[in-house]
């Protein structure tokens, strides 16, 4: 579960929105353990990708609510 945790990486009053956006416009799109996706490292990487993946497809994004 992602819900309401940030990475291990993401600086003192810093949150995982402050990370690169998954959606990078003109067709790409960035999946990894830094990017602006709920989660800590292995997690992060796997809702990025599935982030990425609708996007591509251009299906709707569901967004965490924030804590």
């Amino acid at each position: 579960m992602a819900n309401g945790r940030t990475g291990a990486l993401d600086l003192p009053g810093q949150t995982w929105r402050d990370r690169p956006a998954v959606d990078r416009g003109d067709g790409v799109y960035l999946a990894g353990d830094q990017v602006a996706a709920p989660g800590l490292l292995s997690e992060v990487s796997f809702h990025s990708a599935v982030t990425a993946a609708r996007l591509a497809l251009g299906r709707p994004v569901a967004h965490e609510a924030t804590p």
